[in-house]
């Protein structure tokens, strides 16, 4: 609640009273560490809460292990929710990323997979998933993805039920952002994805009419399967890489009518390899939800009832199946629950020889009535080999997904993804408004273009107060207290392409009246961005604390401010 009435404070505008942040140090160690998260379940298959350390007992490859570190992750109850404040109203060209409903520890992607469903099915699919999100799941956040010809983004993680409905009713007239083979920060201005770049690369291979969603199971089947397969793989291999870069548990709904990836084809087997162990060390457990509903019995073929891949990608990631059932709603919310109850365990393995080997791990419970999930195992690479696979993370990678950590990936940077969660370690307000309501042929100063844009565009002023107590202020000398900050405002076109971007950092000393000052009326920053007046565009706003990389981040459509009134004169301060 004293976060709340601080963060009602800095809305206002009012004084704001807090105990300097303490600074955090960093410690940059090599060690492998492997995660494991653990959902438990009781016979009726609900979550099990409230379990202490010392019910677990974990393994690898037989061998006991020391389980260095352990947290329970819990779900907000309807009731809790109920009891929180509700948030405040503010002007239109006002935005925050302050919510009073905490997030839950988990981040969960629903994924619907048009190219292997039937239009009957995708009908009862998209009516499911609207009736999931119809019903209230306080802290719930979500993303949505949806897979024909190519990996789309939907909507990016939000736990806004209303703006998730929305998404879903406008995916075909929408903006959809093509995610397929999507690795972090390549969609930086100058980049030229086609020659390189993960972004918008097409799938290849498909046959002709491959993806048409008016074509049913038999149809389906007669087209080359392989392609089908590697198209699919391609996709779940760009989910794998695009949820790497985001902290913690994700879940991973997967909607379809068909789960074509093979168990043995050579044509696709490296790839399921890759991807599955993208999957398990991104602390990504995958739900399988079979879009084809109850089936009393297969018809005399075989191939329509077997869950040989949804078994095998569940339980190698900690997830699990649903298939055989018409309330796939009930299915989303049970997933959504089971991956929002659960225990993360991490641990150090005993043998250090790495060879690549795949090491199995078991997690017991003292409990045996009680049901686990959990990843069963990793790829024992050696760290100071790169090969090119996968490879576990470690202490001081910035990214699981890359082997090598790249000291340009700081945490705003990776925060200012577009679609990703938006972080609130520094809980900050935003004033957006049109500089001046005219367009000019050239962007703001410091502003950082794509060769590809051009204008005219619109400038706009970004005014941000930020939470002090968030930030390490630290005494360097008599009189003076040092602090460091790093503003940053990305634009974003419509098809997810990063267009433009200004960054720029505020590090020094100041006085103790401006240090009392900033403790009393928040720390303030001012920026100009350029956005092309033509299109749709999203600007994505971040602070960053440079002593503990502390980040906030909030995302907002231009159009939302576009027709405000502008401001009569611009005057960008330089921050003292």
């Amino acid at each position: 609640m004293a976060k709340f009435v601080a963060v009602m404070a800095l809305l206002g505008l009012a004084g704001i009273a807090g105990a300097q942040a303490p600074a955090v140090p960093t410690l940059k160690v090599k060690t492998r560490i492997v995660v494991i998260d653990v959902v438990v379940t009781d016979k009726q298959g609900k979550p099990v809460r409230n379990l202490p350390a010392s019910d677990f007992a974990l393994a690898e490859n037989g061998a006991s292990q020391k389980i260095d570190h352990f947290e329970a992750h819990t779900s907000l109850s309807t009731e809790d929710a109920a009891k929180l404040p509700p948030m405040p109203k503010l002007d239109p060209n006002i935005f925050t990323n302050f919510s009073p409903i905490p997030a839950n520890g988990a981040l969960n992607v629903l994924l619907f997979d048009a190219l292997n469903t039937t239009m009957v099915d995708q009908s009862v699919v998209l009516k499911q998933m609207q009736k999931y999100l119809a019903t209230p799941h306080p802290g719930v956040r979500m993303a949505l993805f949806e897979f024909n010809s190519e990996l789309h983004l939907l909507q990016g993680f939000t736990s806004d039920q209303e703006v998730l409905q929305a998404a879903l009713a406008n995916r075909k007239s929408g903006p959809q952002t093509s995610m397929l083979q999507y690795h972090p920060m390549s969609n930086d201005p100058g980049i030229d994805r086609a020659a390189g770049g993960y972004r918008n690369m097409s799938l290849g291979n498909l046959s002709s009419g491959s993806n048409d969603p008016m074509k049913g199971p038999d149809e389906l089947g007669a087209i080359h399967m392989q392609d089908r397969q590697l198209s699919t793989l391609k996709a779940m291999n760009a989910l794998a890489r695009y949820m790497g870069s985001l902290p913690g548990r994700k879940n991973l709904l997967w909607f379809s009518a068909s789960f074509p990836i093979s168990l043995v084809d050579r044509g696709t087997s490296d790839l399921l390899h890759e991807t599955m162990a993208l999957f398990a060390k991104n602390q990504v457990a995958v739900y399988p939800i079979d879009a084809r509903g109850e089936r009393l019995n297969c018809g005399g073929q075989k191939a329509l009832c077997t869950t040989d891949t949804m078994d095998m990608m569940a339980e190698d990631t900690g997830g699990k199946v649903f298939a055989n059932t018409n309330d796939l709603a009930a299915a989303v919310e049970q997933a959504v629950d089971d991956g929002s109850n659960y225990y993360t365990l991490t641990y150090t393995p005993a043998n250090h020889d790495w060879k690549g080997e795949y090491r199995k791990v078991e997690v017991k419970l003292a409990h045996a009535n009680y049901t686990l999930a959990y990843r069963r195992g990793y790829y024992a690479e050696d760290l100071d080999k790169p090969t090119g696979k996968p490879l576990e993370a470690t202490a001081d990678t910035a990214s699981a997904t890359d082997a090598v950590p790249d000291p340009a990936k700081t945490a705003l940077r990776t925060a200012m993804e577009y679609g990703s969660p938006q972080p609130t370690e520094i809980v900050f307000k935003a004033a957006v408004n049109p500089a001046t309501g005219r367009p000019e042929n050239v962007v703001a100063k410091a502003n950082d273009l794509s060769p590809k844009v051009s204008g005219p565009f619109e400038r706009y002023v970004i005014s941000i107060a930020a939470l002090p107590t968030a930030f390490t202020f630290t005494r360097s000398a008599p009189g003076k207290i040092h602090m460091g900050a790093q503003l940053a405002t990305w634009v974003y076109s419509a098809d997810g392409a990063l267009i433009n971007m200004a960054t720029f950092k505020v590090e020094g000393d100041v006085d103790d009246a401006r240090y009392k000052s900033i403790m009393a009326n928040g720390l303030k920053f001012q920026q100009e961005i350029s956005v092309p007046v033509k299109g749709e565009s999203f600007l994505r706003i971040g602070v960053e604390d440079l002593a503990t990389s502390r980040v906030g981040v909030v995302e907002i459509p231009v159009e939302t401010v576009a027709k405000l009134k502008p401001l009569a004169s611009v005057a960008v301060a330089a921050v003292k």
